[in-house]
């Protein structure tokens, strides 16, 4: 094990004196309570772990700047704490801070010390730990998930605090496994939760997946998979990668690897890896110039000064990165820069080894010459102050001492003095605490996941320099991002394209080929189908009463269809029906005017008023056919239908039998003649309609007509209209006009007209010819014709009957009127006149000529 004494030598101190060691004190000062700190400030180890014969101890290679800062983000931390006044006042906290050097086996030392006893070196074995007093009461990191792992395990036996700044894997996350491990950085499942919202943002579904051969990678790469599944997108390849690019075995491996890339159509590839695994694999690919693809950089190389110095790293395409969010330490820089002034002092730097464990015995000490300090300078570190991870280290010091705040009671003037507090009561503070730091909330979860997110990065070229800048964020499970900000290395910087196919259109699903679900073909989906949902593989039948086109996403409500107001049908029967009116409503008048003449009496006098008014209702009636219907409408249609013709046909009747009688049937008794021109021709009209108002107050009891739906000839309309449920109840309500009319027909055949003489029935004979031929045409028709065009049929049945009526019965009497007054006389209509006086003279001249 190596302390920061391997960074601060005399070399980076300035001295020239390059044979002296470095200290520790720096990173080294004593408390009431002292916080262990684990950071690399190395990147590998010097020599041959896996060949180590003997338990000896590791020296540390290449020097890590970032490693070096967060440790001076801790140390600042608690300088800050220890000279705050609101928290923990009174009391001064301690650290001890050692290297790890990316290594678990040199992470062990550090951590068993940690464990021992306060005040020894020593570990007790006890069957009971609960007034055990480890040296510290908490840790701060290590930086890695797999260090993170080992040492998690020996500090949860022992119930120490360990709050980790940069180690991210989802595991760490299993409370039974590291109940006392805490992160001030989001898991990764929460990363790799970003990376899928940002390769389906920009609609990509054929992706390489790398990953470094260690827990970090593998967990990724494990955490991607699981994430991705069943939601159309699809790895091309999956790979791993060594740790260790020296090894001259890892070459070959990565060289296979870029071959893979390039050969693939995924123009997309995700590294999950640390900067140790990811450069060399980059600079594979920098050195064989190969074509530029999307690089999706984990939060192990997002940032990393180690691949930005990469000469021609940018050749390698578009980096997109994702970090953890954090902001910058107010002080920080000023602090390091202090740090570096103040380098040259001799209080800095010694050459014994006293003093580097103060606590420890001569046997544990051990330092190293820095061989890299030569190089070091505040510039050489800058760019390292802009890590985010700078912020966790330093929100992972302030939770520790809030939790420690709780668990003393503090208060803004002081703390409980609480003897032999033991790591195991500051856990359970840790576990609750919550805390403000620079005006943000921050608390840990029931994982020990600090509630931030990550942010989206993008790698520039800016003076000559790579640098990077965030044009997105992912918080709280949503993706924001500003792609206006995305320098894409394609032409027009249109969004590369990585897909085994093009995304379905709206109304296709996928019909999947070969073995990836993202290569498919697009499948349209018929009419009257639809596709619900974008992830549905079939097609969904529309339901009833709506429509769809094909390739359609969804239904559509069918239009009503009916015959409208609008409708050019209905505009020409109403047109029609106003021309009937009219016209009846004429020759209402121009009997009116010529009510007490021999051709309206002989024609039925103020009968022919009624038979007039039945026919305007008649008329009438058809009106209810057009628009919208609704239950009234459907309920009336019919019956007033009837009732008005049952008006009309039974005054004819009454007319007919008048004829009959006073022409034909001259035996009859005077009494049933005058009775007939009486009170009795309005009896047999009211017992008409009676029974008529029987029949269809039974129609519309038993089977009244109903507002239906129904299949229209389109797809996307639906046919509403009045549904007759039974077409024998139908025809019945209409059975008695059609008994009147045939009784009335048969009795204009027992009229016999001298010549010379009015024929009256021949005008009621050719009325009800045409009512039959209307009637005649209507029953077929109606019955067979589409629901749509049965209104139509009935209003045109209706018109054709009522000018039928009016055309063969009332308009010849208007000509003789209007055009052949002369004719309208007693002699030419005296044979069939109503007056009673009347029908005694052709009796009597009967009998003078017998």
């Amino acid at each position: 094990m190596r302390s920061l004494a391997y960074l601060l030598c005399l070399n980076f101190l300035g001295s020239t004196a390059s044979g002296n060691f470095c200290s520790t004190s720096l990173f080294q000062a004593d408390g009431h309570y002292m916080v262990g700190g684990l950071f690399s400030f190395g990147t590998s180890t010097v020599g041959d772990i896996a060949g180590r014969s003997k338990p000896e101890l590791l020296e540390c290679g290449s020097f890590y700047d970032m490693g070096f800062v967060f440790a001076l983000a801790m140390r600042f931390a608690i300088e800050e704490i220890n000279n705050s006044t609101s928290l923990l006042p009174g009391v001064r906290l301690g650290y001890e801070i050692y290297d790890t050097c990316f290594e678990p086996l040199v992470a062990m030392q550090p951590t068993m010390l940690f464990l021992t006893r306060q005040n020894s070196t020593g570990v007790d074995v006890n069957c009971n730990y609960t007034d055990y007093n480890t040296r510290v009461i908490a840790v701060v990191g290590p930086m890695t998930s797999a260090m993170s792992m080992t040492m998690g395990k020996l500090f949860s036996f022992f119930k120490v605090p360990q709050v980790s700044y940069a180690a991210s894997r989802n595991d760490l996350s299993d409370r039974e496994l590291f109940p006392s491990f805490f992160r001030t950085i989001p898991s990764d499942k929460i990363q790799i939760e970003a990376m899928v919202e940002v390769i389906r943002f920009f609609r990509w579904n054929w992706v390489a997946a790398i990953g470094s051969d260690d827990e970090y990678g593998h967990g990724g790469l494990e955490l991607f998979s699981s994430l991705t599944s069943g939601r159309d997108i699809c790895t091309a390849f999956e790979n791993t990668i060594p740790t260790n690019g020296n090894d001259p075995a890892a070459k070959e491996t990565f060289a296979e690897t870029v071959k893979q890339i390039n050969n693939s159509q995924a123009n997309v590839i995700l590294l999950f890896a640390d900067e140790v695994s990811a450069r060399p694999l980059l600079a594979e690919w920098v050195r064989l110039g190969l074509g530029p693809k999307v690089w999706m950089a984990s939060d192990g190389w997002a940032t990393s000064p180690l691949i930005m110095s990469l000469p021609g790293v940018l050749n390698i395409g578009t980096i997109l990165g994702f970090t953890v969010q954090g902001r910058q330490i107010p002080g920080f820089d000023d602090h390091v820069l202090k740090v570096f002034k103040a380098a040259p002092m001799e209080s800095l730097c010694w050459t014994s080894r006293d003093g580097f464990f103060p606590s420890a015995e001569p046997s544990t000490l051990q330092t190293y010459q820095c061989q890299d300090c030569d190089y070091i300078s505040f510039d050489n570190i800058s760019s390292a102050l802009k890590s985010n991870y700078t912020y966790s280290t330093y929100a992972a010091v302030y939770s520790i001492a809030h939790s420690l705040h709780n668990l003393l009671k503090c208060n803004s003037g002081a703390c409980l003095e609480i003897p032999n507090i033991t790591a195991w009561q500051l856990l359970e503070e840790v576990r609750r605490v919550q805390f403000r730091l620079n005006n943000l909330s921050f608390h840990y979860d029931d994982f020990g996941n600090l509630n931030t997110g990550y942010n989206v990065l993008l790698w520039h070229e800016r003076n000559s320099s790579v640098q990077y800048s965030t044009f997105g964020s992912y918080t709280n499970g949503t993706l924001d991002v500003d792609q206006n900000q995305i320098q894409w290395h394609t032409r027009n910087n249109e969004v590369p394209g990585s897909m085994c196919n093009n995304k379905c259109g709206e109304g296709q699903i996928k019909r999947m080929r070969g073995f990836y679900s993202c290569c498919y073909d697009c499948v349209d989906c018929m009419e009257g189908f639809f596709k619900r949902t974008p992830e549905d593989e079939t097609c969904t039948r529309c339901p009833p009463q709506t429509w769809s086109p094909a390739r359609s996403s969804e239904c559509y409500n069918q239009v009503l269809k009916y015959v409208s107001w609008e409708n050019p049908f209905a505009v020409l029967l109403l047109v029609l029906i106003s021309l009937v009116i009219l016209l009846i409503l004429a020759v209402a008048g121009l009997f009116l005017k010529n009510l007490h003449t021999p051709l309206i009496q002989s024609s039925g006098g103020k009968m022919c008023f009624a038979i007039l008014l039945s026919l305007l209702v008649a008329c009438g009636t058809s009106a209810t056919f057009i628009g919208k219907p609704n239950k009234y409408t459907c309920a009336i249609q019919q019956p007033l239908l009837a009732f008005s013709l049952t008006t009309c046909l039974a005054l004819f009747l009454v007319k007919l039998l008048k004829l009959v009688l006073a022409a034909e049937l001259s035996h009859c008794p005077n009494i049933y003649l005058e009775w007939l021109h009486g009170k009795g021709c309005w009896l047999i009209v009211a017992l008409c309609l009676l029974i008529q108002s029987a029949i269809c107050f039974w129609y519309i009891s038993v089977v009244p007509p109903k507002v239906e739906t129904s299949d229209s000839e389109s797809e996307h309309e639906i046919l509403l209209h009045c549904s007759t449920q039974s077409l024998v109840e139908f025809g019945l309500l209409l059975s008695l006009n059609g008994g009147l009319a045939c009784i009335c027909f048969l009795c204009t055949f027992l009229v016999h007209t001298p010549s010379g003489k009015y024929n009256l029935a021949r005008g009621i004979t050719r009325a009800l010819l045409l009512y039959f031929i209307a009637w005649i045409f209507f029953i077929p028709t109606y019955s067979t014709v589409q629901d749509s065009y049965k209104p139509v049929v009935q209003v045109s049945v209706i018109l054709l009957c009522t000018q039928g009526i009016l055309g063969a019965f009332f308009l010849p009497k208007c000509y003789l009127l209007w055009f052949r007054p002369e004719r309208n006389t007693s002699a030419f209509f005296g044979s069939t006149t109503d007056e009673p006086t009347s029908i005694k003279a052709p009796r009597e001249q009967q009998s003078n000529n017998k």
